[in-house]
């Protein structure tokens, strides 16, 4: 039986061909508002918002493989364009 892991998390907005972590700040502008009256908000606590290049590569050194949950038929990312769904399985070839 296949366990899995499903991750939700805000992406950047940047258009890389490699994998990127922007930096949250509150002197630059970013995808998500990190001021004091944000931080009650759900799902704006982090501070590095990868891009789907950088998901993949990080899944893939711990072992997972990596499959997007998000696009046109998820209603929820449709209406939130800068967040993502993954589904992470543990790899048949992963040591751990």
């Amino acid at each position: 039986m296949k366990k899995w892991i499903n991750l939700e998390t805000q992406m950047s907005a940047i258009q890389s061909d490699l994998p990127i972590f922007e930096y949250a700040s509150d002197i630059y502008r970013t995808v998500a508002p990190q001021d004091k009256p944000s931080l009650r908000g759900i799902g704006i606590s982090n501070y590095l918002f990868p891009d789907e290049h950088a998901i993949r590569k990080l899944t893939h050194s711990y072992g997972f493989e990596c499959s997007s949950l998000s696009g046109p038929h998820n209603r929820y990312t449709q209406e939130y364009p800068t967040r993502c769904f993954f589904r992470l399985v543990k790899s048949a070839t992963s040591h751990d």
